[in-house]
């Protein structure tokens, strides 16, 4: 545990030297954005190791990003809010400190976990490790793909990028970033989405619950696996959609089952393919918790600390009661400076995982556009002038930051289609059932067009003093605070009017009377009995459009619980995070992005598993606030009978879903051994490919880049998901001519356009299936020749898997020997330097 240790104490030291930064830019927050003072350090250190990794990336680079860092947080300082700063961590050094230990207790568990499950190996693992080798192993950006030669990464690459340059602070192999690095997202993922739920609620026990419901809890998945032992009576195959012969059903093997799960055919992976599409394929329906246990470092995992900074940006701009360009404070500095980091992290959302970064961007609009309505409700021009001055130098910024990502960039997307086949209901209750038992009764609740009396009007008095954020000195009579320039804000003010202007709020309250009456309980039972008539049978029609239906009254229901009472800034946010939850579900039934999948059943795969993924992590946060909610003005207002129904129900569900991480880490650590723990995920390679790794490691040891050039080393190229094909490139970072040929297929969107966009057009994934093929296998010396040069080959590699795959023309290997010098050998495996 002695290198999480290591990592806790580096971001310890980032996060204390980010802290200034994050306290101006995250000044709403409870903790000033302690929490998030560690994500941001990553992103920051991360960027400008990547822009001056343009002059060189080394350690060199790291340090000149880092003292950059410490100088901005010097000047912040001195700039005017040392004294409120440093007074504040005095003030709640507690807190602060209970944070830390939250951190650092996930960080030891996930840890522990880790280092029992160590092995790279499966799924997509090797390819996030080959992208680490290869960002390491560049001298300079952009990263060699190691799987193409001559060509850079065309990925969203910026969490490797990341995790390599806190490998090369820490000093530790990449074998041990890697696993280092998921629990580092586990425990940062926790911790990010306490802080912000604790700003939304001050209080730790729903700040405890959103957080778990985030990083541990799991979907339905155990009552799913129930149903299906019900009806096949086993789980052990695969994908498993009819009952095997002889097979025990019914009650029997339910109880059984729920008995002893482990014993049936439960499975841990089995939770995230969950929605068939056909008798033999399933769509993704990840979830973090699923991700974490399953510790494939890939983007949508190594972004969600990074989406929660953006939520947390998001609050922090709710909160304020400035308005236009004020809203970041009067001065200037403070102003562009808080603008340039948006920019820094939104844009960094679609360099870490694309996906992420429009719906991101979506709730900050949304956010900042009902903060600048209550800041000036009568003048649409003042709102309109206000969101262009503030909007449009952060979207433009978050583009050109990142403009040499993009200018590289190649892509499978081939547009939007309109989907075809939708999702059963049963799904979406499986999927996010532990949020729905939660957030639905809420928001039927607050249908009521009279609404739950809240406690006050949030109109502040005139006598009300005016608080500067950034330094606390009263800024009673001015736009701006007089002594930094800071923003100022009211800070008793806790309930406002969402919708504040009358003729829009009344009309989305007849929309909402449509489904209500607060004086009619008869009309408002029918109502509800017509809507689940409905939904089951739009869910049994043709066009199965019960999830869409149900998702779009949520959202109308969201709407018109902004309409029909005060609530806290806190409240709105997190029902604006459900709106945004509910469009994304809605979204996924009605188009998908067309990708390599769009020709098959699966065609909306990619969409539904990356948008879902959102989703989970929206209403995880939104969780928090409304139980919150729930519990203070719902609860006790129920009869006894209505406690006891919605009470057993939660208990169910929220047992249902605390199966998952318990079943998971009891299934994920069967057959593992404390005596075999290790955090160097590469030991895989070396247990299973003694061979391939010895030569790997000879490689890293005594080749290095010549004037700037990666040597590229020929193996066999492979199918995807085959270890043993571009094993080299993977542990070294140096290129090979082609590694997994459908993941370079997928990543520059056919394996028929030019692999390097705006160069040669003949130079294609088939093409380079070809010609290794015939290196290996022509025995035409002048042939091979003119191929490893076209391809600046340095080195040839063969081994058990050049031998396997090419078994009859094994004889043509000799002619290296000619083309060549035998520099290693270990075994019958051999590399050669071709002549120069």
């Amino acid at each position: 545990m002695e290198l999480v240790l290591l990592w806790w104490f580096i971001l310890f030291v980032f996060g204390i030297v980010v802290f200034p930064i994050s306290y101006i830019l995250l000044k709403h927050l409870f903790d000033k954005g302690y929490a998030f003072s560690k994500i941001l350090a990553l992103l920051l250190v991360g960027y400008l190791s990547w822009i001056l990794g343009y002059i060189s990336f080394n350690g060199v680079t790291i340090l000149l990003a880092f003292f950059i860092i410490v100088a901005s947080s010097f000047l912040i300082i001195w700039k005017g809010v040392g004294r409120s700063f440093f007074v504040y961590v005095k003030k709640e050094m507690g807190f602060l400190l209970l944070e830390e230990i939250l951190f650092l207790v996930v960080f030891l568990i996930a840890g522990a976990y880790k280092m029992r499950t160590h092995d790279i190996v499966g799924t997509e693992k090797p390819m996030d490790f080959a992208f680490i080798n290869g960002i390491l192993a560049s001298p300079s950006m952009p990263p060699q793909d190691p799987w193409l030669s001559g060509g850079s990464i065309s990925y969203y690459y910026f969490g490797y990028l990341i995790v390599a340059v806190m490998s090369r602070v820490s000093q530790v192999s990449s074998g041990e970033a890697f696993n280092l690095a998921i629990a580092m997202i586990w425990a940062l993922s926790a911790l990010g989405a306490f802080s912000l739920v604790y700003s939304l609620t001050r209080r730790y026990r729903y700040s405890f619950l959103s957080s778990a419901a985030l990083v541990f809890l799991g979907n339905l998945d155990f009552f799913h696996r129930i149903i299906q032992s019900y009806q096949f009576g086993d789980l052990r195959i695969p994908y498993y959609n009819s009952p095997s012969s002889g097979a025990v059903t019914g009650l029997g093997a339910a109880w059984d089952f729920v008995i002893n799960p482990l014993q049936h055919g439960w499975d841990y992976f089995q939770a995230s393919r969950i929605m068939a599409v056909s008798n033999t394929d399933k769509m993704i329906n990840e979830f973090p918790s699923f991700s974490f246990f399953l510790s494939d470092l890939h983007p949508h995992v190594m972004g969600i600390p990074f989406v929660l900074l953006a939520m947390a940006l998001s609050f922090n701009v709710i909160k304020s009661s400035a308005s236009g360009l004020v809203v970041f404070g009067g001065q200037r500095f403070w102003q562009i400076t808080q603008m340039f980091l948006l920019a820094l992290v939104f844009g960094g959302l679609s360099f870490l995982n694309s996906w992420d970064f429009p719906t991101l961007l979506l709730l900050f609009g949304l956010c900042l556009s009902f903060q600048q309505w209550w800041a000036q409700p009568v003048s649409f021009k003042s709102w309109f002038v206000s969101m262009v001055s503030i909007c449009l130098p952060i979207v433009l910024g978050s583009l050109f930051l990142y403009f040499p990502f993009y200018f590289r960039l190649q892509s499978q997307a081939q547009g939007i289609g309109l989907v075809s086949d939708r999702t059963d209901i049963y799904y979406l209750i499986i999927l996010f059932g532990v949020f729905l038992i939660v957030i639905v009764p809420v928001l039927i609740e607050k249908l009521s067009i009279n609404g739950v009396k809240i406690i006050k009007s949030g109109k502040p008095k005139k006598s009300e003093m005016l608080i500067c954020v950034l330094c606390g000195k009263d800024g009673t009579g001015r736009n701006f605070c007089g002594y930094c320039g800071g923003e100022l804000t009211i800070s008793d003010l806790s309930e406002i009017e969402p919708i504040p202007d009358k003729d829009i709020k009344n009309y989305i309250l007849k929309i909402g009377s449509i489904f209500s009456n607060p004086t009619k309980s008869l009309y408002s039972w029918i109502v509800f009995v017509s809507v689940l008539c409905l939904l089951i049978l739009l869910n049994f029609s043709p066009v199965r459009m019960a999830t869409a239906f149900l998702a779009l009254l949520l959202i109308v229901f969201a709407f018109v619980s902004l309409a029909s009472i005060k609530d806290s800034k806190e409240m709105v946010f997190s029902t604006i995070l459900t709106i945004l939850a509910f469009s994304l579900i809605l979204g996924c039934e009605l188009v998908y992005v067309k990708d390599m999948f769009s020709g098959g059943d699966l065609y909306r795969m990619n969409t539904v598993f990356k948008f879902h993924y959102q989703v989970w992590i929206l209403l995880s946060v939104a969780l928090g606030p409304f139980l919150k909610w729930f519990m203070k003005n719902q609860w006790l207002n129920w009869s006894l009978w209505k406690k006891i129904f919605w009470g057993s129900l939660a208990v169910i569900i929220f047992c249902i879903s605390a199966t998952y991480p318990l079943l998971s880490f009891s299934s994920r650590l069967n057959g593992t051994s404390p005596d075999t723990a290790t955090m160097d995920g590469a030991s895989y390679y070396e247990k299973t490919f003694s061979a391939d790794y010895q030569v790997a490691e000879w490689i890293k040891a005594n080749i290095k880049p010549l004037m700037g050039k990666m040597p590229v080393v020929l193996e066999a190229w492979g199918g995807s998901y085959h270890q043993d094909f571009g094993r080299i490139a993977t542990n070294t970072g140096f290129p090979t001519i082609l590694g997994w040929d459908f993941h370079e297929v997928q990543w520059r969107g056919s394996g028929d356009r030019a692999v390097i966009r705006g160069q040669n057009p003949d130079d294609t994934v088939t093409h380079r299936q070809n010609d290794v093929d015939l290196i290996y296998t022509s025995p035409n010396l002048q042939l091979t020749t003119s191929l490893l040069k076209k391809y600046g080959v340095d080195y040839v590699y063969v081994g058990d898997s050049e031998r396997q795959k090419y078994a009859a023309n094994v004889g043509a290997f000799d002619k290296f020997n000619r083309l060549g010098i035998m520099v290693f050998q270990v075994g019958n495996s051999v590399l050669y330097k071709i002549n120069g």
